[in-house]
C-alpha cells in the first residue's frame, strides 16, 4: 500500500516458560503462516512492536534462545517484502527479580504513600532503586544492545526500557515512545493498582520538550508493558495529563494481562483516547493464583492509511482457538466485532497534513497497458523521470530482501550458471520452481556478484522488485496487480524504473492457467516490452509449470542426498552431527530434499529432538486442522483443481492415482497399480496428464539401480524402461490434507490388502505380493509394503485399537522376516526402528521384543554395534514367552557386538551361558563354540578349532555356519592361496547372500586370483547390493571392481563405477576417497584407456564426471 504502514503488535511470549518447549515450534510455524495470510490483505510489515514478558525470568540463556526465536520470525517476515523495525519495551518478567525478602523489594511496594521516596527516585541517578532497576534488567539491556533484530533508531530515556524513537517514511513520520511501566514490579505477587510511570520519563525520551517532539510526527504509538489501571491513583492522574493528553497518541498500546482489550474512551467531551491491549502471544495456558483463567494465546497486527491529511486506523485482532476435531488454529479473533476484512477499523482520525500528497497524479490511467502490449504505449503522455524523481517515487514501493546463507551458495550451481546465462543472452530467465523450493534465496544467489556468499552487502544497492501474481488468471489481471502491489500503473512504473542503473523484476509464482493457456504469448510480449522500454532491465518469471515456448527454463528440484548433506554443512547452525550418514538420509527421506524443508528441519532441533522433528515433518503435522497451509504453493492447489477439472470432464482418474501415489511415498509404476484398486482402474493416460500438470515425477526405474556393467545390453533401458512414478512431497502434503480421513483410510486398507492379501484380517495366511522378475533389479529403500505398515500402525495406535493393532503387527512381523531372508539390513533397518518409534508403548510386549531382535541382527550387520547392543537388550527384558533357541542366537550376536566394541568378558559369559543351555551337538552348540573361538589368542590353535567345527557344520549340512566359519578362518590367514581355497570353499557351495557377497569381494581384493565368470557377475551384484543397504563392505567391493575394471581395460566400467561411488562418498563427506578415484579416472584416461564408441552410452556418467571435475579441482587447488 503506496500511503500506508503496516504493523504487528506481540506481548507476552515468556520465552523459557516451562513445558513451553514441545509446543513453541507448531505455534511459531502457524504464527508465521498467520501473518503472511494478514499480510497478503494489507502488504508487507513496517513495524513490529512487542510490549514485554519476551521471556519468562530474565535469565541470560533465556534472551540467548529467544533471539534465534524471533529471527526466525523476523526471517519470515522479511520474505514478505519488507524488512520491518523493532520496538520493545520490557515486561515484569523479562528483569532477573531480587528476591521478595529483598529490602529494595519492600521499599518499592510502599511507593503510592511515599512521596518523597518518589521524588528522590526521579531526581537521582544513584538511588538504591534506580540501581536495582538498573540490575534487575542488564540481561534486557545486553541482549537489546547485540540483537541482530534491526531496532527503531531510538534515544535512550530515564530508566532500562525508556526510549523514544521515529520511523519515517517519504509521507509520514511515526513517533514511536515506550515507557518502562513495571520498573516496581521486582517481587511476587499481586501489584495492580500498584506501579507507577511519570511524565519525567517522557520528558527526558523525548527532550527537551515532548509537545514539540510528538507534534513533529504524523502519529504517535505508546507503548507499555502494563495497561493504566495497573498504575496507582497518582501515577494514573498523572498518565492521564501529562502523558497521553488528546490527540496526542493514536494508540496505547500494552499488554501483561493476556487478555485482548480495545478501548476508546472520550471523557467529558473531549478526544478519544484508544488503548489496545493484545493477547499473550504464547504464555501460560492458565494465569491467576487459582489456575483457573485460561490464557487467550494471540497477536494483532494493524495498518495506518493516510489519505488527505486524516488518517484510517484498522487492527487485526487474531486468537487461537480449539476447533471441535482438538487442532488448535491461529486466526481472526471471533470476540471482536469484525468487519469483512476480519478487521476493527476507525476512520477519519487526526494527523498532522502530510508532508507529501500521495493523491497527485497516483491514479491517472491514460498510460495503461491495455491490449496490444507495445513500446510506445508505455511512452504515451509520460515525459522522462529523473533518477532523483524516480528514486522519491519508488521509495515508497519495498525492495526485495532475501539474504541467502552459505548453504545456498553450496548447492545448484549449474542451475546458478544456467540462469545467468539465460539473463546474459535475452535479459530474463524463467524459473520453474513449486514451493519449498528456495526460489527466493536462489534468485538472490543468481542476482549476487559471483559467487560471495555475503549476499547482503552484494544485493544491498540493487533494485529489485517482486511482484507476486498468484492471483492473476491472465496478462491483463498481472497488470492490476502492479497497481495494487506497488501503487503505481504500468506506464508510471515502467517510467520510474527506467532512470535505475541495474532494476530487476521478479514475476513471481505466475498462475498454470497463464502458463498452460493461450494467454502465455501475451505475457510474453509484456516482457518484451517491458525489456526494451527499460533498457537495463533485468527479469526472473518464477512458475512452477514450464511452458512450452521456453525450452531453456532452469528448473529447481529437490535436492538429492549429497546435496542434502552439503546444505547441512554449510548452515548457519550447523551441528557436526548432522552430517552422519544415516542422518543425513533420514533428514533426506523426511524433508524429500525440499531446501524449506530443511530450513524448518535445521530450526527446530535448537528446541526438540532430530526424531521428534522428523516425525512432525513426516506426518505433515505442521499442516494442521485439515486445511491448506498458508505456506503452500497457491499455484500447487490451481493446479490440482486444473487435474479434478480434467476428471470431471472425461472421466479420467488423475486425483485417484494421485491419493494412491500421496500414500505410496517410495513411487509406484502404473504396470502395478493397474490392480490396486478392484472396482476402479487406473491407466497410463492418467498419469500421462499429472505428468503434464508437474504432479508427479516419472523416474527411469535404471537409474535408480547401481549397475557398474555395460547397460545398453539389458532389456527396458531407456525410453523402454519401467517408470517409478512418484509424488513430490509438496505435491503430497497439499493433497493429505484436503483428503477426508475416510478417503485417506480407503486407500490405505486398499494398499494393504494389494500388498498383503486380504487373509490377514482374518488371522489366514499372509501372502506378500510378489515384485515381478523385471523389476527386481530397481528394489531401494523398504519400500511402498513398509510406507504401508507405517500408516497402519499409526491409524491403529490413534484410535487405540488393541485388536487392529495385533494382526498388523503380524503383518509388520511378516514383512521384517521377508527383509531378513532377502539380507536387506538395511532396509530391515529402517522398517524395525521406524516401526518401533510409530508403537511407542502401545505394542504388545512380544512383538515388540521380536521388533528390538531383528533391529539388533540389521544393527549388527550394517555396522552400528552399539545401536545392535541396545535392541538386543530390549529383546530380552520385553520377552514374556522366550524361545531358547531363538534367545541363544540372540545372545550370539549380541556377543559378536560387545566383542566388537572391547567388552570380550561380557562376550563370553554370554556365550558360555549359550553353551549351558544349547542342546549338546546341536547346530546352536557349534555357533556359540565358533563364537568362543574368537577368543582364543594363538593363531594356530584359533583355526585348528574352527577347521573341526566347519568340517562338523559341513558333514551337518548346516552350510551358512560352516560359511561364515570359512569366511573367519580367511581373514585370519595370511597366504594368498590359503585364503583363495577357503573362499572358493564358499563360492562352490553353493551359498547365496550376504556370505556369497562377503566371499567374492574379498577374492576380488586377491592380487593373484583370477574371477570366472560366475565371480564377476557375483561381484558386481554384491556392488549394486552393498550400493543399496549402503554397507561398508561397498569401499572393498568398489576397490575390487576397480582393479578388474583396470586390468581389463574397461574404461567404461570405471565411469559407471565413479558415478556409483561417488555419490554414496559425497553423503558421507570422503573427499579424499572420491578424490583419489577422480585423479584415478583421469590418469587411466591419459594412460591410453579411449572412450571411443562408448561414448555415446555414457552421456550421464561423464556430464556426472565433469560437473565433479569443477569441484573436485577447486579442492585440489585449495589444498
Amino acid at each position: 500500500m503506496a500511503n500506508s504502514i503496516n504493523w504487528i503488535h506481540i506481548s507476552d511470549l515468556h520465552f523459557g516458560q516451562n513445558r513451553q518447549a514441545k509446543f513453541w515450534p507448531n505455534f511459531r510455524e502457524q504464527l508465521k503462516l498467520d501473518i503472511a495470510k494478514v499480510a497478503g490483505k494489507i502488504g508487507p510489515i513496517d513495524l513490529v512492536f512487542f510490549t514485554g514478558d519476551i521471556v519468562q525470568s530474565g535469565k541470560k540463556k533465556e534472551y540467548d534462545l529467544v533471539e534465534e526465536q524471533l529471527c526466525q520470525i523476523h526471517s519470515s517476515i522479511i520474505e514478505l517484502g519488507n524488512e520491518p523495525k523493532w520496538a520493545f519495551v520490557p515486561g515484569n518478567h523479562d528483569l532477573e527479580r531480587p528476591g521478595d525478602s529483598s529490602s529494595i523489594v519492600l521499599a518499592s511496594k510502599l511507593w503510592e504513600n511515599e512521596e518523597n521516596y518518589q521524588n528522590a527516585f526521579w531526581s537521582n541517578p544513584n538511588h538504591d532503586l534506580r540501581k536495582a532497576v538498573e540490575k534487575s534488567l542488564k540481561n534486557y539491556q545486553a541482549w537489546l544492545s547485540v540483537t541482530k533484530l534491526p531496532l527503531v533508531c531510538d534515544k535512550k530515556g530515564m530508566l532500562p526500557g525508556d526510549f523514544s524513537a521515529v520511523y519515517q517514511t517519504d509521507f509520514a513520520k511515526i513517533g514511536i515512545i515506550g515507557l518502562n511501566s513495571t520498573f516496581l514490579q521486582l517481587g511476587g505477587g499481586d501489584y495492580k493498582g500498584k506501579l507507577a510511570v511519570s511524565a519525567a520519563q517522557l520528558t527526558e525520551c523525548c527532550e527537551p520538550d515532548p509537545a514539540i517532539w510528538t507534534q513533529g510526527n504524523e502519529i504517535n504509538v505508546l507503548l507499555t508493558h502494563q495497561p493504566e489501571s495497573w498504575l496507582c491513583p497518582s501515577a494514573s492522574g498523572e498518565f492521564q495529563s501529562d502523558i497521553t493528553i488528546p490527540d496526542r497518541f493514536v494508540n496505547h498500546l500494552c499488554g501483561h494481562l493476556h487478555e485482548p482489550l480495545t478501548e476508546s474512551i472520550r471523557r467529558g467531551g473531549g478526544s478519544e483516547r484508544t488503548f489496545h491491549q493484545t493477547a499473550s502471544l504464547f504464555g501460560l495456558e492458565k494465569i491467576g493464583d487459582s489456575s483457573t483463567i485460561d490464557r487467550i494465546h494471540g497477536y494483532t497486527m494493524g495498518q495506518w492509511e493516510f489519505v488527505d491529511g486524516k488518517l484510517n486506523e484498522a487492527l487485526f485482532p487474531r486468537r487461537l482457538t480449539r476447533k471441535q476435531d482438538g487442532s488448535m488454529i491461529l486466526g481472526a479473533d471471533s470476540t471482536y466485532t469484525l468487519n469483512e476484512q476480519e478487521a476493527v477499523s476507525r476512520s477519519g482520525l487526526q494527523s498532522r497534513q502530510l508532508r507529501k500528497d500521495f493523491s497527485q497524479g497516483s491514479s491517472s490511467q491514460s498510460g495503461e497497458l491495455t491490449g496490444d502490449f507495445s513500446t510506445s504505449s508505455f511512452s504515451e503522455n509520460l515525459r522522462p523521470k529523473t533518477q532523483i524523481e524516480a528514486s522519491s517515487t519508488l521509495s515508497q514501493i519495498s525492495r526485495f530482501r532475501v539474504v541467502a546463507s552459505n548453504n545456498h551458495f553450496a548447492i545448484r550451481s549449474e542451475e546458478r550458471e544456467s540462469a545467468r546465462e539465460n539473463i546474459k543472452n535475452k535479459r530474463y530467465s524463467w524459473i520453474v520452481a513449486d514451493w519449498g523450493m528456495g526460489t527466493h534465496e536462489f534468485l538472490t544467489t543468481v542476482f549476487s556478484e559471483g559467487d560471495s556468499d555475503d549476499v547482503s552487502i552484494s544485493n544491498s544497492h540493487r533494485d529489485v522488485f517482486l511482484l507476486l501474481c498468484e492471483e492473476a488468471e491472465s496478462t491483463e489481471e498481472i497488470l492490476e496487480q502492479i497497481r495494487k502491489q506497488f501503487g503505481l500503473t504500468i506506464s508510471e512504473f515502467v517510467s520510474n524504473i527506467s532512470p535505475l542503473k541495474n532494476p530487476y523484476i521478479i514475476l513471481d509464482r505466475i498462475s498454470p492457467t497463464i502458463v498452460l493457456g493461450s494467454d502465455i504469448d501475451r505475457l510474453q510480449v509484456l516482457l518484451e516490452s517491458l525489456l526494451d522500454y527499460v533498457p537495463h532491465l533485468t527479469i526472473a518469471v518464477v512458475s512452477r509449470t514450464q511452458p512450452i515456448s521456453e525450452p531453456t527454463a532452469v528448473k529447481l528440484r529437490p535436492l538429492d542426498i549429497p546435496d542434502t548433506r552439503q546444505y547441512l554443512e554449510f548452515a548457519p547452525n550447523f551441528e557436526k552431527d548432522l552430517l552422519k550418514p544415516e542422518i543425513v538420509e533420514k533428514i533426506f527421506e523426511a524433508s524429500d530434499g525440499l531446501p524449506a524443508h530443511l530450513d524448518r528441519i535445521l530450526s527446530r532441533i535448537s528446541v526438540a529432538s532430530l526424531d521428534a522433528v522428523l516425525d512432525e515433518e513426516t506426518n505433515a503435522s505442521y499442516l494442521v486442522g485439515g486445511r491448506v497451509s498458508d505456506g503452500i504453493h497457491k499455484g500447487l492447489l490451481q493446479t490440482m483443481e486444473i487435474a479434478k477439472k480434467r476428471d470431471a470432464e472425461t472421466g479420467s482418474n488423475c486425483m485417484l492415482l494421485l491419493g494412491v501415489l500421496s500414500v505410496l511415498s517410495y513411487g509406484e509404476t502404473i504396470e502395478r497399480l493397474k490392480h490396486f484398486w478392484r472396482t476402479r482402474n487406473i491407466y497410463p493416460s492418467d498419469a500421462k496428464i499429472l505428468q503434464e500438470l508437474s504432479l508427479i515425477e516419472t523416474i527411469s526405474l535404471v537409474r535408480n539401480s547401481p549397475v557398474v556393467k555395460n547397460v545398453a545390453s539389458l532389456e527396458g533401458v531407456g525410453i523402454l524402461a519401467p517408470k517409478l512414478l512418484r509424488v513430490p512431497k509438496q505435491v503430497r502434503d497439499a493433497l493429505i490434507i484436503n483428503t477426508s480421513a475416510e478417503d485417506m483410510d480407503d486407500i490405505i486398507y486398499n494398499g494393504v490388502e494389494f500388498f498383503f492379501g486380504s487373509a490377514w484380517r482374518t488371522g489366514g495366511k499372509i501372502k506378500l505380493k510378489k515384485v515381478p522378475p523385471e523389476f527386481r533389479n530397481y528394489i531401494h529403500g523398504p519400500g511402498n509394503e513398509f510406507a504401508i505398515l507405517q500408516s497402519v500402525i499409526g491409524r491403529v495406535v490413534r484410535i487405540n485399537d488393541g485388536n487392529g493393532l495385533a494382526k498388523v503387527l503380524r503383518l509388520a512381523l511378516h514383512y521384517c522376516n521377508v527383509l531378513k531372508a532377502q539380507d536387506r539390513n538395511k532396509d530391515l533397518w529402517v522398517t524395525t526402528t521406524r516401526l518401533l518409534h510409530v508403537l511407542g508403548d502401545a505394542g504388545v510386549d512380544n512383538e515388540v521384543a521380536e521388533l528390538h531382535r531383528l533391529a539388533g541382527r540389521a544393527s549388527r550387520l550394517i555396522g552400528k554395534l552399539g545401536q545392535a547392543i541396545d535392541h538386543f537388550r530390549l529383546f530380552f527384558e520385553n520377552s514374556n514367552e522366550l524361545d531358547e533357541e531363538k534367545a541363544g542366537y540372540a545372545k550370539i550376536e549380541l556377543a559378536i557386538s560387545l566383542r566388537a566394541q572391547g567388552e570380550g568378558d561380557e562376550a563370553n559369559e554370554l556365550i558360555d551361558s549359550v553353551l549351558a543351555a544349547a542342546k549338546p551337538g546341536s547346530q546352536l552348540e557349534s555357533s556359540a563354540l565358533s563364537e568362543k573361538t574368537e577368543s582364543i589368542v594363538n593363531v594356530e590353535s584359533k583355526v585348528a578349532e574352527w577347521q573341526r567345527l566347519e568340517k562338523k557344520a559341513r558333514s551337518k549340512k548346516w552350510e551358512n555356519l560352516a560359511d561364515d566359519i570359512a569366511l573367519s578362518m580367511q581373514m585370519a590367514e595370511t597366504q594368498e592361496l590359503k585364503r583363495l581355497k577357503y573362499l572358493d570353499r564358499v563360492l562352490k557351495g553353493g551359498c547365496k547372500g550376504w556370505n556369497r557377497h562377503r566371499a567374492v569381494v574379498e577374492k576380488s581384493l586377491i592380487p593373484s586370483a583370477v574371477l570366472s565368470y560366475k565371480d564377476w557377475i557375483d561381484l558386481v551384484s554384491a556392488y549394486s547390493f552393498c550400493h543399496n543397504q549402503r554397507l561398508s563392505l561397498l569401499d572393498k567391493c568398489h576397490k575390487g571392481l576397480w582393479m578388474n575394471f583396470e586390468k581389463r581395460g574397461d574404461i567404461e566400467g570405471l565411469y559407471r563405477l565413479f558415478r556409483h561411488s561417488s555419490f554414496l562418498w559425497r553423503i558421507r563427506g570422503d573427499h579424499a576417497l572420491e578424490l583419489e578415484y577422480f585423479e584415478k579416472l583421469k590418469q587411466a584416461e591419459t594412460g591410453g584407456l579411449c572412450l571411443g564408441e562408448c561414448r555415446g552410452r555414457l552421456v550421464i556418467e561423464i556430464t556426472y564426471f565433469s560437473r565433479r571435475a569443477k569441484v573436485l579441482l577447486k579442492k585440489v587447488l585449495s589444498r
